[in-house]
């Protein structure tokens, strides 16, 4: 069975107490000890910043508009770093993201999110082309300097190329679509609980994403809002 939940970042401290008790007389002290250890936790160390396609002049046709299109050949602004801090030694867990409405200008014009054509208009992928970020690259994902554990996290939605100003970049990538209702699986980082592999350290990857602007859309400053999901994902 699969065990999955979504996890709520904080900080916990499990208390072990230790009680001292032997034969007391009266006038002697008794000692009580306190051990207060960290428990491993798993949280977001970072989370990308605002994906903006700027301003555009209402197209003619159907035009895609990118987050990063200066990054051409280059690594994307370390803003775009997402990152997972693993320290439980023991477990996995997955990462998602998912668009919480459509594209709204405050007004009457839309820009529609789904996952069927002609409206699957946003798209997310990922890729290690970071700066000064220092350890360990597997399959799209930096494991970096200090990590300990299993390399196995898998980056779904992963690109090849660094050149994230190409509808190619975000076409050739399989299940990267954004929509309002199925999230969109990012890094897949599940492990089994019985073979007692865990992580610890951070785990990183970058994010760029495309908008697909419709035909003669109605001139508008829109907005949406994104969500990044960290769960426990351990079978």
């Amino acid at each position: 069975m699969r065990y999955k939940k979504q996890l709520f970042i904080g900080t916990v401290l499990a208390l072990s107490l230790n009680l001292l008790c032997s034969g007391v007389a009266l006038g002697e002290s008794d000692q009580s000890t306190v051990n207060v250890d960290r428990v491993g936790s798993l949280s977001f160390f970072a989370i990308p910043s605002n994906f903006d396609f700027g301003t555009i002049t209402t197209p003619g046709a159907r035009t895609p508009e990118f987050s990063d299109p200066t990054v051409v050949s280059s690594n994307l602004p370390i803003g775009k770093r997402l990152t997972v801090e693993d320290t439980r030694g023991a477990g996995g867990f997955t990462v998602t993201l998912s668009a919480n409405d459509n594209f709204l200008d405050g007004g009457t014009n839309t820009i529609l999110i789904s996952n069927t054509a002609p409206n699957d208009n946003l798209r997310i992928v990922t890729s290690p082309f970071l700066p000064g970020i220092s350890g360990t690259t597997t399959n799209g994902v930096i494991y970096e300097t200090g990590f300990s554990g299993p390399s196995t996290v898998n980056a779904l939605v992963n690109t090849l190329t660094n050149d994230f100003s190409q509808e190619s970049t975000f076409t050739n990538v399989s299940n990267n679509i954004l929509d309002t209702s199925t999230p969109v699986v990012v890094l897949d980082g599940t492990l089994t609980l019985a073979s007692g592999d865990g992580r610890v350290g951070l785990m990183t990857t970058g994010t760029s994403s495309m908008l697909y602007i419709p035909a003669f859309q109605g001139a508008g400053q829109y907005t949406t809002t994104l969500t990044w999901t960290l769960s426990d994902s351990t079978t």
